[in-house]
């Protein structure tokens, strides 16, 4: 292949990593998913009807084996072995990275999540070999700035439209809720369930094509440091004034997605990422006066607007309800320890009493220290167990028609009660929701490091309980995506008491890096992680930095999405280009 043939393919793939980019974050498509077989028990549908995720996987998916195959033919006829050996270690290192994604697919216990991805995140080992994917093409192909430049831009223009969606639905005009909207997400193939689709979301929450607020907080945690980052440092050399002046009302468009998604995350990592771009701003022009004023004046007016404005009040208080906790919100039960012997239910309370709980013909058979009696109350279709003893009264309720099972305790000098609930039907067995009850899914290990389980909206409840599953395979994890089907569903204690529904389905750590340990063990993760600091350090921590360490921010609550992850591996990418020549 000539030179010119070359140049003209290499030209060609970085328009296909331009379209990729793109298009991934405004993908909203309904696409009907069978349940997986392994998930079936947790949820009650046979299938998933998906709008917001399944599409976007699909469009990074091919998008990305179209993309590599081209730089595959690319690098064959274009290549030389001082071109591969200088790109060794990085290529040894994604390389090794996604090769521990694949093993932890063959040794999962899942594979039918693990491959595709669980519903409604479909971040499965087909969408992690894609991002690795991406890096890999990006380093292969971009040769200069300016193309570099056009990938960032590219994400910057598709936030924008998400952006601006965003506002139209925080004044109360959700375009999804319009029957174009219907139509567009519908198309053709589903068109005659127009009239059954509906979205509950709360009226001016600004969830975008993103689907979860807390996602609009992750993706404006990395699109406004790269938008930032255009505005001063991209290499156009015509109507600059045009190029800073969209910029600028896209950064607005942004800030109002980020108020309307009310992600604390998020505002924490923009503050963060601006925190950062002043100290960037002050050590690559320390001499320059200007600067430093203006640096001053701009941390100024931001802490002005965050502690003055009353829209940020909220955010601010939340914060320091976080770091400063009230002992009285902590998590207590009076529930010490609950053991499942199929098919009994056997709880002990905090001093010692038992509850037992087993099924049998026409009702139940409890167990209990203390004296009490069994009630028929006909008039609310149940029966009543009550037991009093010397610390605790204690019921247990049986409803004929639902199969519903609530176990109350009452500490009679404390006044506090605690509750759990679970449904018994009639096959001898119990379950939470439809998840029929085991000797390995009624509790949850937890190593208790958060003494407030409520910090960060529940989050401290569930990182007790995810690091344990880390240790138990700390090599290479369960596989991607598989944290719902491997998460203890039934944890009788803890689920009612800490989200007010026993039935609640725990489908994600709520971490970016448990997220990762999860899937892919401590092998995956520190692959990973050395990758990022390899890249960076050699870098020279330039500008685009800021967006990688923004997102890791945000990542400490908010788990990794497909809509963002993407293009987090692309910057790794263009910043191993910054490593090896200097280009951006």
């Amino acid at each position: 292949m000539k030179a010119k043939q070359l140049e003209s393919l290499r030209k060609k793939i970085v328009y296909m990593l331009m379209a990729v980019t793109f298009f991934v974050p405004l993908i909203v498509s309904l696409k009907i998913r069978p349940v997986p077989s392994s998930l079936q028990g947790i949820y009650t549908q046979e299938v998933n009807m998906d709008f917001f995720a399944y599409g976007k996987m699909q469009v990074l998916v091919i998008g990305t084996m179209i993309t590599l195959i081209l730089t595959g033919v690319y690098q064959m006829y274009g290549y030389t072995k001082a071109q591969w050996k200088e790109k060794q270690v990085i290529f040894l290192l994604l390389g090794s990275f996604g090769i521990s994604i694949f093993i932890s697919f063959l040794l999962s216990r899942q594979k039918d999540i693990a491959w595709v991805g669980t519903i409604d995140r479909y971040e499965g080992t087909l969408t992690w070999l894609s991002y690795i994917a991406l890096t890999y093409c990006v380093i292969s192909i971009i040769k200069s700035r300016q193309e570099g430049d056009s990938l960032i831009a590219a994400f910057v223009l598709s936030s924008t439209v998400v952006s601006l969606i965003g506002v139209f639905q925080m004044i109360g005009m959700d375009f999804f809720k319009t029957n174009f909207g219907k139509l567009l997400m519908l198309g053709r193939r589903y068109e005659e369930l127009f009239m059954s689709i509906s979205f509950n979301f709360e009226e001016g929450r600004v969830y975008t094509t993103l689907y979860n607020p807390n996602y609009v907080g992750s993706l404006v945690a990395l699109s406004i440091p790269l938008t930032v980052y255009l505005l001063f440092y991209m290499s156009v050399t015509k109507r600059k004034w045009l190029v800073r002046s969209g910029l600028t009302v896209s950064l607005g468009l942004q800030f109002m997605d980020l108020i309307g998604s009310k992600s604390t995350s998020g505002i924490v990592a923009v503050l963060i990422a601006f925190i950062l771009m002043g100290i960037y701003a002050l050590i690559q022009y320390r001499s320059n006066i200007k600067v430093w004023l203006g640096v001053l004046a701009f941390f100024t007016l931001i802490l002005v607007i965050v502690t003055q404005v009353s829209v940020f009040e909220p955010y601010y208080n939340k914060i320091v309800r976080n770091l400063n906790p009230d002992p009285d919100q902590f998590f207590t039960t009076e529930f010490a320890e609950v053991e499942y012997q199929h098919p009994n239910i056997i709880y002990t309370l905090q001093n010692g009493e038992k509850i037992g709980v087993a099924p049998i013909d026409g009702g139940l058979d409890v167990e209990s220290e203390g004296t009490g009696e069994a009630v028929d109350d006909q008039a609310n279709e149940r029966l009543l167990y009550k037991i009093t003893s010397e610390d605790y009264y204690k019921q247990v309720m049986f409803y004929y028609n639902t199969g519903l099972v609530r176990v109350y305790v009452k500490n009679l000098s404390t006044e506090e009660a605690s509750e759990s609930r679970f449904n018994y039907y009639n096959t001898g067995q119990f379950y939470v929701g439809a998840l029929a009850l085991n000797e390995t899914n009624y509790k949850a290990t937890s190593i208790e490091w958060f003494e407030n389980e409520r910090f960060m909206s529940q989050r401290g409840y569930i990182w007790n309980r995810t690091i344990p599953m880390v240790l138990e395979q700390p090599f290479f994890g369960y596989g991607a995506d598989t944290f719902s089907a491997n998460y203890a569903q039934g944890d009788l204690i803890y689920k009612r008491a800490m989200f007010w529904n026993h039935t609640i389905i725990v489908d994600k750590p709520h971490n970016f890096f448990l997220n990762m340990a999860i899937n892919f063990g401590f092998i995956g993760l520190g692959l990973f992680l050395a990758s990022v600091v390899y890249v960076l350090i050699g870098s020279g921590f330039t500008f685009l930095s800021i967006g990688v360490i923004a997102y890791f921010i945000v990542g400490l609550i908010n788990d990794s999405v497909i809509f963002g992850t993407y293009m987090l591996f692309i910057i790794i990418g263009l910043l191993y280009q910054e490593k090896i020549k200097g280009r951006l």
